[in-house]
């Protein structure tokens, strides 16, 4: 019977402790007024990625525009928008983050370039989702 309690409790942790990182994982990515926009950090894919298969079985490319998220599905198009020089890249999900990554996108390196995130590492963006 003790057993069982200790259980019950063990389990209760965990369920709260995931919980409580959840909650913190989605302070980080704020949800527009818009339905179809989000907002967080970007950063961008590095080298050692070249030529591996993506989530959607793709191969990596880094002369291609697209690019990880785990909020929205593989195949969605998106406008991401630097908030911090305004500039715009459209680009394709096609691989997910790490499971308990804080960003929002990672990029491929063209796109990063194209946004003005070389160099800088992470930045603010938002994201527009594009009809297909």
């Amino acid at each position: 019977f003790i057993f069982l309690i200790l259980l019950f409790v063990a389990f209760q942790n965990e369920v709260y402790a995931h919980h409580k990182s959840s909650i913190r994982h989605k302070r980080t990515i704020k949800k527009s007024k818009h339905r179809n926009h989000l907002q967080g950090t970007a950063s961008y894919y590095s080298d050692e990625f070249i030529g591996k298969k993506t989530a959607s079985g793709e191969l990596f490319d880094q002369n291609s525009f697209t690019a990880a998220c785990n909020r929205l599905p593989l195949g969605t198009y998106v406008i991401v928008k630097n908030l911090s020089n305004n500039q715009k890249v459209r680009v394709k999900i096609n691989d997910r983050l790490a499971m308990h990554s804080r960003r929002l996108i990672d990029l491929s390196k063209i796109a990063a370039k194209k946004l003005g995130l070389i160099g800088k590492g992470v930045t603010k963006v938002k994201l527009e989702i594009v009809k297909n």
